[in-house]
């Protein structure tokens, strides 16, 4: 749930909180309560400050960010 709102899709059982509006379960992953399109949740983790990836694409407050390295882009906060 999501500000009291179920979010569709997700699993529950093994939903995780992981901060700055970001979750995950073993299917998909989320923020603000919105399913994120083409993440994937095994690899996905929470930079802080609105800024996630996984291991192939970096995100601004659950957005895609095009042209940014997931592989090199780290958050100075």
């Amino acid at each position: 749930y999501y500000r009291g709102e179920r979010i569709p899709l997700m699993t529950g059982m093994s939903f995780e909180e992981l901060g700055w509006g970001y979750a995950r379960d073993p299917f998909r992953a989320c923020f603000a309560g919105r399913v994120i399109d083409g993440a994937h949740p095994s690899t996905f983790e929470v930079l802080g400050y609105g800024y996630a990836k996984d291991t192939f694409h970096v995100y601004y407050q659950g957005e895609k960010m095009p042209g940014y390295m997931a592989s090199t882009f780290t958050s100075l906060g």
